[in-house]
């Protein structure tokens, strides 16, 4: 006996065509994002065949479904579309491919863009990160927490630092 069909079902004008042809549907976990379901979902492909409607129906960017398909990918697992949106359907496994192939390529083009403009930011004097606190600022920031009992606030305020850098360097004094 094969696996079970589990159906994964975002919009409600697709459910009853689902149900048709899961043997069971997926059931989101409420407060829970939809990559997080979606994520979810994709840890039972040991248990069941994986089946959606489309990609139109999971109201997702291909870019943010990609490391849901990556994971599958990892572990030789795919995903089914019940529709594909093509004239002639693909074997389940070849629109997986397309699908991973496509995520990646748009991942590795974003990634791209990001570097050239880091690269012409910086160019032009932009400087990334935390900015470097001297070691006065520091000892300022220790000195004031620890000695004057400060609050954090009012050291950040003092010293025009965040509140994070505040409690990045009273840990070391703790």
């Amino acid at each position: 006996m094969g696996k079970k069909i589990l159906g994964y079902v975002q919009q409600e004008a697709n459910k009853k065509e689902m149900m048709g042809k899961s043997d069971f549907l997926f059931k989101p976990t409420k407060g829970l994002s939809k990559i997080a379901n979606l994520q979810e979902f994709a840890a039972k492909s040991d248990e069941f065949i994986l089946l959606t409607h489309s990609l139109d129906d999971l109201n997702l960017q291909l870019i943010q479904f990609f490391p849901i398909l990556e994971a599958l990918k990892d572990r030789d697992h795919v995903i089914r579309f019940v529709e594909q949106g093509l004239a002639e359907p693909l074997p389940h496994e070849v629109y997986f491919e397309i699908l991973v192939e496509l995520a990646s390529s748009e991942k590795r083009t974003m990634q791209r863009r990001y570097e050239k403009s880091k690269i012409q930011a910086q160019a032009k004097g932009k400087t990334f990160g935390r900015p470097v606190i001297d070691e006065r600022t520091i000892k300022q920031i220790q000195s004031l927490y620890m000695v004057e009992r400060r609050s954090i606030r009012e050291i950040s305020q003092k010293c025009e630092v965040s509140v994070g850098t505040v409690h990045k360097y009273i840990k070391e004094v703790r």
